[in-house]
């Protein structure tokens, strides 16, 4: 077996492991929702200040929070909505070429009241 084929069965296992089911509305059409699962995937980047200061006074962090979908599927576009919950959900902005049966979107997480326009799983 080639690098290539356990790296596609082990992408495979980690998107089963950790998928959550979800609702998916197109374009945010709330009477149009689709049953899918997806990965949520939160990435903490440390912004500002000085090098090696450990998060003072001038830095901030930022939650860029980013869903893996299965294209076998679901195909992913921008503006649509993704609820995780009644209290969960993210637009999707940007969304990256398919990366062999995966595609990754950029995601907006919607406020409060925001999601509660999108019924959750």
């Amino acid at each position: 077996m080639g690098f290539r084929t356990v790296k596609k069965n082990g992408r495979r296992d980690l998107h089963d492991a950790m998928k959550v089911p979800v609702l998916a509305y197109r374009d945010g059409i709330v009477s149009e929702a689709l049953s899918i699962n997806v990965r949520v995937h939160s990435k903490v980047a440390d912004l500002g200040g000085l090098a090696g200061t450990s998060l003072q006074y001038a830095e901030m962090r930022e939650r860029s929070p980013r869903l893996i979908f299965d294209t076998l599927e679901f195909t992913p576009g921008s503006g649509d909505v993704i609820a995780v919950s009644e209290t969960e959900a993210y637009r999707l902005g940007a969304i990256e070429p398919i990366d062999g049966e995966f595609q990754t979107g950029e995601a907006i997480l919607l406020s409060k009241t925001q999601a509660l326009g999108y019924p959750g799983p």
